[in-house]
C-alpha cells in the first residue's frame, strides 16, 4: 500500500485541504505534506489523529486500497 496516496485520496474524497486536515489533527502543515509525499511516516498515535480528522477509523483507512486503481480519486468508501 502506498501510504501517502491512501492519505491523499481520503483527504480529496472528504474535500479537505492539507491545511484543514493538519489543523484538525493538530499537526504541522509541512509535516502533513511530507506524509502525503511519503517523505515521513506517522506514529500510530498520529495516524489515529489523522483518521479522526478524516472522520474514519484506522481499520477503514487500511480497508480501502487505492493502489489497485490508477487514478487520483476512485470512489466513495463505504
Amino acid at each position: 500500500m502506498d501510504f501517502g496516496k491512501q492519505l491523499k485520496n481520503y483527504r480529496l474524497i472528504k474535500k479537505l485541504s492539507q491545511e484543514e486536515i493538519a489543523s484538525r489533527a493538530g499537526l504541522n502543515e509541512k509535516y502533513y505534506g511530507r506524509l502525503e509525499r511519503n517523505e515521513s511516516n506517522p506514529t500510530i498515535n498520529m495516524l489515529e489523529k489523522i483518521c479522526n480528522a478524516l472522520g474514519i477509523d484506522v481499520a477503514e483507512f487500511f480497508a480501502c486500497n487505492f493502489d489497485a486503481v490508477d487514478s487520483d480519486v476512485y470512489f466513495e468508501p463505504k
